[in-house]
């Protein structure tokens, strides 16, 4: 075999070895836009989890399972019966949205002011009061939905959120006064939806 014959083998092996890998590469990219919605799916693969929809599965509380997910983006975990977020919430590091709409939620855990990546958080129609002070440690939330629970008078802290854009406190019974002092603590502008007012007793 000549010595030219031999050098374009060995380019040709070459260049088809660097095909294959370029294709095998490509093939093995995680799907980062992929939405999982069970948690028995998701388990199979945890560190390529990065979106988690479990609707309607009728937890009565937080699923410890869900902390398995390091890399989460997103999680949403409406309609389910779920009372209180807890402290392992600080868990999720990479968490940009939580939702926990229509639950029954009363307890937020102060540790979800560790989650400083998350913009979005939705807590409509549940049974909250209080939110903890910690909350105003959250300097990416931009998106803050609290429609239809207890919640009278927000955190002070709350004039720290220096990225919020909305915040949601509809259906919720506010007299003038309250709403006024709310709107005074919070930056001009925002987008803050309130309901009418009632003379509450």
């Amino acid at each position: 075999m000549s010595g030219s014959t031999r050098s374009t083998i060995v380019l040709l092996v070459l260049t088809m070895l660097a095909f294959w890998g370029s294709d095998h590469e490509l093939n093995a990219q995680v799907d980062s836009s992929k939405v999982y919605k069970s948690i028995e799916k998701a388990s199979e693969n945890p560190d390529e989890v990065f979106h988690l929809k479990l609707k309607w599965n009728r937890y009565e509380s937080f699923p410890a399972e869900v902390f398995q997910f390091k890399n989460l983006i997103s999680l949403n975990l409406d309609r389910n019966r779920i009372d209180s977020i807890p402290a392992e919430i600080s868990k999720l590091k990479s968490l940009e949205k939580l939702s926990l709409e229509f639950n029954k939620l009363v307890y937020v855990s102060p540790e979800i002011a560790q989650l400083n990546n998350l913009k979005e958080l939705r807590l409509g129609d549940n049974e909250i009061a209080t939110l903890p002070e910690s909350m105003g440690e959250l300097q990416k939330l931009e998106i803050l939905s609290l429609w239809s629970n207890n919640i009278v008078e927000v955190p002070g802290s709350f004039k720290s959120l220096s990225s919020l854009k909305t915040v949601d406190l509809r259906h919720i019974r506010h007299t003038e006064a309250e709403q006024g002092a709310i709107r005074a603590m919070l930056p001009n502008n925002i987008e803050l939806k309130f309901s009418t007012t009632c003379n509450c007793d």
